[in-house]
């Protein structure tokens, strides 16, 4: 069995290689209308809350992590823009 700390660190990864995809050069403003780059930072998402509930607080480098792939799911609801910002997880329509 994996420790809690080696499953948040696989999600994490997990959520950045997702976002990979919809970094890549010219799939952001390829897929405006959402479309499978939503798709993907809305799976990221999901990963993080997954890796929130095994995250110890006391880890902060870990914590870090989490912060950091959060971010990064964030910043390209926000490059994805508009319309599609408000299908980005956990923003309040």
């Amino acid at each position: 069995m994996d420790s809690d700390s080696a499953w948040v660190e696989t999600l994490v990864f997990g959520a950045r290689m997702l976002c990979a995809g919809v970094g890549e050069q010219g799939r952001v403003d390829e897929q405006t209308d959402g479309g499978e780059a939503l798709a993907d930072l809305q799976e990221a998402q999901s990963v993080m809350e997954q890796a929130r509930t095994r995250l110890d607080p006391d880890d902060r480098r870990l914590v870090a992590e989490v912060f950091l792939a959060e971010g990064v799911v964030w910043g390209l609801c926000g490059a994805l823009g508009g319309a599609v910002l408000m299908h980005c997880p956990g923003v309040i329509n």
